[in-house]
């Protein structure tokens, strides 16, 4: 569903709420936050849904590590595309990782790269988690 926000004096603002939860693509954790607060007060989400946002924008503040825990038959070629492009493995070494799953795949990232890295292996297809 489409919301429609007027943010006090700026600029409507478009949210796409989804259970993908629609701040995880903002910057900063403070910007995400401010819109998540706007959009609970714009009762475009309920409060538990606030609570349980909140904690994984926090959450991934605090995530270093991704494990990829495993990977359908379907998914290995888009999921290691993704590992190449965040580790600068080639395509040989992706193919072995992904394969030896579960197993970390990138470690040290601050939150907002963990958030990321997280976000764009589960569109390919991989089952993720941080640590």
């Amino acid at each position: 569903m489409k919301a429609k926000l007027d943010t006090s004096g700026v600029e409507s603002e478009s949210y796409e709420v989804t259970p993908d939860h629609p701040v995880r693509n903002s910057g900063d954790r403070l910007e995400r936050l401010e819109r998540l607060m706007r959009l609970r007060d714009g009762e475009v989400i309920t409060d538990a849904e606030f609570q349980a946002q909140k904690a994984e924008i926090d959450h991934e503040q605090e995530a270093n590590d991704i494990v990829l825990l495993s990977v359908a038959d379907d998914d290995i070629v888009p999921v290691v595309k993704v590992v190449q492009e965040f580790s600068d493995l080639d395509l040989k070494k992706s193919l072995s990782l992904v394969r030896s799953a579960p197993v970390t795949i990138l470690t040290g990232l601050d939150g907002n790269a963990a958030g990321s890295a997280r976000k764009r292996l589960e569109r390919a297809g991989a089952q993720v988690r941080y640590r």
